[in-house]
């Protein structure tokens, strides 16, 4: 292969795969953002209900630390 060739595919190669990336990224960060709301919307609701002590007495032990 001449130089030449391997000179263009460097300088094409990031120009090609940096709006891919970008998507890629701001997609994930997307789900991230949704999953960490779910989570939170879902623990209010919990805890609101007062059902998180009730089926998970393992847990509100670990928070009070009596055994």
């Amino acid at each position: 292969m001449e130089w030449q060739i391997i000179v263009a595919l460097v300088v094409v190669a990031p120009l090609i795969l940096f709006p891919v990336v970008f998507i890629w990224y701001l997609t994930a960060g997307g789900l991230v953002a949704a999953l960490r709301e779910r989570r939170k919307v879902k623990a209010a609701e919990m805890e609101r209900i007062g059902v998180a002590a009730e089926q998970h007495p393992a847990e509100a032990i670990a928070r009070t630390g009596k055994h």
